[in-house]
């Protein structure tokens, strides 16, 4: 039996889909939990970040030599985009968790102190 002309074998994905199911888990979580907009949107952008920084240096890294260079530097550029906006995008979500979190603190400090002064 021969192989050749056959594909070649590959492997499942398997970190892509462990850290899907930690996605499902965090959506989840911050849908009926504890519901937090800004964590899904971080979320979901992080893992997307990642899946597209992943195949963008595998576009720059695993061209063969007798293929064009033009559509995969295409792709390895445009996933890369795509992974800095994510980044952007998660980046900015987590200010706004972050900022939203010190607003309910400081909140939640000065009533505790205008009972004190009241009492």
């Amino acid at each position: 039996m021969s192989t050749t002309g056959s594909p070649p074998t590959r492997s499942r994905p398997w970190p892509a889909y462990v850290g899907l199911l930690f996605v499902l888990v965090g959506m989840v979580y911050w849908t009926f939990v504890a519901p937090n907009f800004n964590a899904r949107v971080a979320l979901v952008s992080a893992y997307h970040a990642g899946l597209y920084g992943v195949l963008g240096l595998l576009m720059l890294t695993g061209r063969p030599a007798n293929r064009p260079r033009y559509s995969f530097y295409f792709l390895a550029t445009a996933a890369l985009l795509l992974c800095l906006g994510h980044t952007t995008r998660r980046h900015v979500r987590l200010a706004q968790m972050m900022a939203r979190a010190h607003r309910a603190l400081y909140t939640a400090k000065a009533a505790g102190r205008d009972r004190v002064m009241a009492a």
